[in-house]
């Protein structure tokens, strides 16, 4: 299994996924957010990149459609939710579609959407969709949604993470990027470092904690802690 990986979403394009699965992150907090807004019985999740997109979508269906998003970290003006999981309750969600729009992450999903499959990772079900992708043996691209547009240090951690467990259990082989992800990790725990110290000088963590987000940081950091592997199709993320 060849395993190719973006730093950002924007350097995702249809050639790269073509006949590949792709795996979207965005650690804080897109993709955390899918993860628990599908567990706690959202139908689904319709992302959008833009914001009058999702509030399109939702109107005349507020009933039915939950608004979720943020700019800069914070919630958008008139909408249900920001980007915080713990706004995601089973009460609110539960048998509701979410239509969810953030700086980041909703962008770097409808960047993969030319792939076989896309798969929504975070930390949370890291190991569950590892294990998806294991049993699906095809060659993947790991598409880290970044930060505004750059790099961003807590998903290249998630996504060294995941290509580890890949590697430990198959033969998959990693390009440079994958291979610099997983030794990023790597380091960090031979040395016993925790992953909030790894990132503790990471600028969009710092950025959250700021903004008193320290909460959804914990959260958000917590390794396999649901089954759930959301899958994207048809403009749709469900499980």
């Amino acid at each position: 299994m060849n395993i190719e990986l973006l730093f950002t979403g924007g350097d995702c394009t249809p050639e790269i996924v073509r006949g590949k699965n792709a795996v979207v992150v965005d650690v804080l907090r897109a993709t955390s957010v899918i993860a628990t807004a599908l567990e706690n019985g959202a139908s689904a999740v319709v992302p959008f990149g833009a914001i009058e997109e999702a509030r399109a979508f939702a109107a005349g269906e507020r009933e039915r459609v939950v608004l979720g998003g943020e700019r800069n970290a914070l919630k958008i003006e008139g909408f249900d939710c920001g980007n915080s999981p713990f706004e995601y309750t089973r009460e609110l969600v539960g048998g509701r579609q979410v239509a969810l729009t953030t700086t980041n992450g909703t962008r770097a999903i409808e960047n993969a959407r030319g792939a076989k499959e896309v798969f929504i990772l975070c930390m949370r079900n890291l190991g569950a969709v590892a294990e998806k992708i294991l049993s699906g043996g095809r060659d993947i691209v790991v598409v880290c949604s970044g930060t505004d547009g750059k790099f961003s240090a807590d998903d290249a951690l998630c996504a060294g993470i995941f290509l580890d467990r890949l590697c430990a259990k198959s033969d998959a082989r990693l390009d440079d990027a994958g291979r610099f992800a997983r030794d990023f990790y790597s380091m960090g725990r031979e040395r016993g470092v925790g992953l909030q110290d790894l990132l503790a000088e990471s600028l969009h963590l710092n950025r959250l904690r700021a903004r008193g987000f320290e909460a959804d940081l914990d959260y958000c950091l917590t390794i396999d802690a649901t089954g759930v592997v959301p899958v994207y199709r048809n403009g749709r993320i469900a499980l």
